[in-house]
């Protein structure tokens, strides 16, 4: 019996390259709707500003755990504590007032006397204070104590209940925190202050806490001249956070140092070392409620009360930062904030005193944060 050839109808005119032209033609139609269907269900990416899932981060922490420093010789310090106390309930038990010079500097004397035993009597009172809120008034510097312009009050007065005080700079024993901070177990307080310029920069510190939500970003990361913002910037990318990376110092391609966008959720960068950086761009950066930020500058809180110091700290909380970092004076590069362990510890809903004190190498020295320091919008509620 001959071999019948099942195709050789097909090809006869060509019929067969015909047939399997439409065949691809049908597998390539359906490869397209399957990739748009997928496409269709795929998660998108959350929208700049929108809101951040919290299920699991650290919990919030009472005001109850917080211990206010008033100056009874400023009005300015009266007024901001009473605006803090009443804005998050803190007890009146927890307001401790002390009698001091109401300048930026103080001497080593007179914090010895009349700041330093004060806030240390009432914490060791009260096992469950951990935080201490110095208010504007309060000085913020040493005239006679520290190299190279002097250490920070509040850098120092987070030492004072360590069973050995410190001279010099010491290693943080809180550096690197991973579990949530207890006095008990570092034996030390965690000081921020509500300060600025003017009185109602001071209150805007205590509007932008309350205000706060887990936003997922952007967050503006800007590589510096001593700091890499690669760790930091695949942290948050890994959770689902927005960012406006620029990678490389000084890179000719990002000419506006503000960003293309705004408003932001957090700052990293180099400040007035950049050579894009100009104080009118800086000036003009926007934050959403609960946005903490540090820049790389040694002294971007040195003029902390004059709106005209160059890099201040108080521009970008003038702006609707709730936290900043900065330093009273040349800190080295050794000890200027790690962005991926601050933002790491904040997004996980640690509070803004946390964040930033896990990120800082030393205490007794040159740093100082402005911020309600149980300030938490990432914490689970």
């Amino acid at each position: 019996m001959p071999v019948v050839d099942p195709l050789r109808p097909l090809r006869r005119g060509g019929r067969v390259q015909r047939v399997l032209k439409r065949r691809r033609v049908r597998w390539l139609l359906v490869l397209l709707f399957a990739g748009a269907t997928l496409a269709l269900f795929r998660p998108k990416p959350p929208a700049p500003g929108s809101l951040i899932a919290t299920e699991g981060n650290q919990p919030l922490v009472s005001a109850s755990q917080v211990l206010v420093v008033v100056n009874s010789r400023s009005a300015d310090s009266r007024e901001v504590a009473a605006y803090y106390v009443k804005k998050r309930g803190v007890p009146a038990a927890n307001v401790v007032r002390v009698d001091c010079a109401e300048t930026d500097e103080i001497t080593r004397a007179e914090y010895n006397e009349r700041l330093r035993p004060l806030v240390e009597k009432r914490a060791r009172a009260n096992s469950d204070l951990a935080y201490v809120v110095l208010t504007r008034g309060i000085p913020f510097r040493f005239s006679d104590f520290g190299t190279d312009g002097g250490f920070s009050v509040d850098s120092v007065l987070a030492t004072c209940l360590l069973s050995a005080h410190p001279t010099e700079k010491a290693l943080s024993p809180v550096v690197g925190l991973e579990g949530r901070f207890t006095r008990q177990q570092y034996e030390m307080l965690l000081v921020t202050r509500l300060d600025g310029p003017t009185v109602e920069d001071a209150k805007k510190l205590v509007d932008s806490s309350l205000a706060s939500q887990p936003v997922c970003g952007p967050f503006y990361l800007r590589d510096s001249f001593s700091m890499g913002m690669a760790d930091a910037s695949a942290i948050l990318a890994g959770r689902g956070f927005l960012m406006e990376w620029v990678r490389g110092f000084n890179n000719p391609k990002f000419p506006r140092y503000a960003g293309s966008g705004g408003p932001f959720m957090g700052h990293w960068g180099a400040g007035p070392h950049d050579t894009q950086y100009t104080e009118a761009t800086y000036r003009a950066m926007r934050f959403f409620p609960g946005a903490i930020c540090d820049l790389t500058w040694s002294f971007s809180a040195a003029g902390l009360r004059d709106w005209g110091s160059e890099g201040t700290i108080c521009a970008m909380t003038r702006q609707g930062a709730a936290g900043v970092q900065g330093y009273v004076s040349e800190p080295y590069t050794d000890d200027i904030s790690r962005p991926e362990i601050v933002l790491d510890r904040y997004t996980r809903g640690f509070t803004l005193a946390e964040s930033f004190y896990a990120g800082t190498t030393y205490v007794h020295w040159k740093s100082l944060v402005l911020g309600d320091p149980i300030c938490a919008p990432y914490a689970a509620r």
